[in-house]
């Protein structure tokens, strides 16, 4: 050790923040002490005239800081924001949704109808707040209809908008009115109204069948504007948390977007964080006209160094600390941004594994070998969470990955071939069958494994062996071919021992 490490000696006598190990922003009420560049993404978010609302970005990226940002700006008026929790949105609530029992399947179109239900019960959300006497909504809502048919939606009216739905969650009360919809097209004397869209035959043009019900939803819909006099942001997050990549899944969630679109008009904002991988897995209808309100989350070096600084000064109490010198050696942060997928989440995370190693080994500042012994941990970490991220697509995949320890952090075809041969012989030797079956089929294509990790971010790609190593990107994908070679990310290269790390 130097004398210039030596004297550092910033962590003597103190304590590693318990703050610093929460590195999850937005569980931070004290997020707006320490967030940089508010103008980046939050200003867009709560500018009602801005049409970003879609902050799309991977896991930990940051995009569920930007909504606690955009509440904690909005305290002095949070009756006007409006929290969609995950519970509300409790997507495997769908396993109970089983279209075919609908009369009219297997010819009902899902989108459409999902569409209509979700203008309907987050119309019901926003006028719930401009109205909070449940008389007074209901009072308001009857008077959009004509006199002799308020006797007829009354009933159903008192019932959506009454709080016994409210446990239910907003996925649970879609799945409601789906089945009274059911019920209504089931009925007899069916008459006049809105139409629900049918396709009869693919060479049948789509007709109109009339639902009541349906026509109710639509009326109290399409009033929003008018009823509505002060300004709401409608805040949802977190849709991934009970996320499978189920087809009803998918459709249930694109027509939550069609619906979003339509309703998010002034004086009324949703604002919507949601997983890149996610949000491309989604088939929107007129998905061109929807880019103006994506915005993608990402940062800089330069930025996201802004950004520990901020969050250690912040944690230690020490405004003025030099966090590079001082704390860490000088040229430390470009080794924490090149170890991780350069994201917040995991920038802090490994600054505070560093922080917690240097005070397990008797520094008093950070030195390079706890930044070495920091990187193993976080690396083991990530390939851990492999399984939890990813898991829905591809079941154990966190021991595929384990398959290349040991191995050269780089290499060819040839070693393509070893890892699609390694992970057949491993489940053929399974007594129970590996949890990993899927990577079977890749013994004969072993490009097509390599690219799936290349697109988890596991591995990056070299269009030759003298090329620099570049990440996956899903807007511009490589071409991988025979002559291509393969790096190991260096987010995962420490745990798993690579030679050339």
């Amino acid at each position: 050790m130097s004398r210039n490490q030596r004297s550092r000696g910033f962590l003597k006598g103190k304590s590693i923040p318990a703050t610093l190990a929460r590195v999850v922003a937005e569980e931070e009420d004290s997020l707006a002490d320490y967030y940089v560049f508010p103008e980046r993404f939050v200003g867009p978010a709560m500018d009602l005239d801005d049409p970003r609302a879609v902050f799309v970005g991977p896991k930990g990226a940051g995009k569920s800081a930007i909504l606690k940002m955009v509440t904690i700006r909005r305290q002095s008026d949070s009756g006007r924001v409006i929290l969609v929790s995950p519970d509300d949105l409790s997507l495997n609530a769908l396993t109970r949704l089983d279209s075919r029992t609908s009369p009219l399947a297997p010819v009902w179109d899902e989108r459409w109808l999902f569409k209509s239900l979700w203008d309907y019960v987050l119309t019901v959300e926003i006028l719930r707040r401009e109205f909070p006497t449940g008389s007074g909504l209901l009072d308001k809502v009857l008077s959009l209809f004509a006199s002799q048919k308020r006797r007829d939606v009354r009933s159903f009216l008192e019932e959506s908008l009454g709080d016994d739905n409210r446990s239910l969650g907003l996925t649970g009360w879609v799945i409601k009115l789906f089945d009274q919809v059911s019920v209504s097209v089931a009925a007899p004397g069916l008459s006049a109204a809105v139409g629900a869209k049918l396709r009869t035959d693919s060479t049948v043009p789509i007709q109109t069948v009339k639902i009541p019900l349906l026509d109710t939803l639509s009326t109290v819909v399409k009033q929003l504007p008018e009823l509505v006099k002060h300004e709401y942001l409608v805040l949802i997050d977190d849709l991934d948390r009970y996320w499978n990549g189920s087809p009803q899944q998918k459709i249930f969630i694109a027509a939550l977007f069609q619906s979003l679109r339509k309703l998010s008009r002034k004086p009324v904002k949703f604002i919507v964080a949601l997983r890149e991988g996610i949000f491309n897995s989604l088939t929107i209808e007129d998905s061109d006209k929807f880019r103006e309100r994506i915005c993608m989350v990402s940062w800089d070096a330069s930025s996201m160094q802004q950004m520990v600084e901020s969050r250690i000064r912040f944690a230690f109490h020490s405004p003025n600390l030099n966090v590079w010198g001082q704390l860490f050696p000088r040229e430390a942060f470009p080794k924490l941004w090149n170890s991780t997928a350069r994201k917040p989440r995991e920038v802090l995370r490994l600054a505070y594994l560093c922080l917690g190693k240097a005070k397990e080994n008797g520094n008093d500042s950070v030195l390079e070998e706890d930044i070495h012994h920091a990187r193993r941990i976080f690396s083991e970490e990530k390939i851990s969470d492999l399984d939890s991220e990813y898991g829905y697509r591809y079941r154990g995949i966190g021991q595929v990955v384990r398959m290349m320890a040991g191995w050269h952090k780089e290499f060819g075809r040839q070693g393509a071939d070893d890892l699609a041969i390694a992970v057949a012989e491993s489940i053929e030797k399974s007594h129970d069958g590996a949890s990993y079956s899927w990577a079977r089929g890749y013994i004969d294509d072993p490009l097509g494994l390599v690219k799936i990790l290349a697109e988890l971010g596991v591995l990056r790609i070299k269009q030759s062996r003298t090329d620099s190593a570049r990440d996956w990107e899903c807007e511009t994908p490589i071409d991988i071919n025979d002559h291509c070679w393969f790096s190991v990310h260096p987010m995962y290269a420490p745990a798993l021992g690579c030679i050339g790390d």
